[in-house]
């Protein structure tokens, strides 16, 4: 069995992109009350951060890291 192991690198690199994206979009989410007190962020970026569907944006990323993962486990690059 052959693995191209371009497509695998790739793939990786992908699924720690979108994964991080994701990841940090949830803990935005999770946290902007606390981010806001302690002045880390200012708030009209939190407040954009509460009108946003921020989990539906963080799980899609995830969703879509592993999606490209699994695909190019698949996928030939010539």
């Amino acid at each position: 069995m052959y693995v191209d192991y371009r497509s695998v690198i790739v793939g990786v690199l992908a699924l720690v992109i979108f994964v991080y994206g994701g990841l940090r979009q949830l803990y935005l989410a999770k946290n902007v009350d606390t981010l806001e007190r302690e002045g880390k962020i200012p708030a009209d970026m939190a407040a954009r951060i509460r009108r946003k569907p921020m989990k539906l944006i963080g799980w899609t990323l995830v969703c879509v890291g592993i999606g490209f993962f699994v695909q190019s486990l698949f996928t030939k690059l010539s």
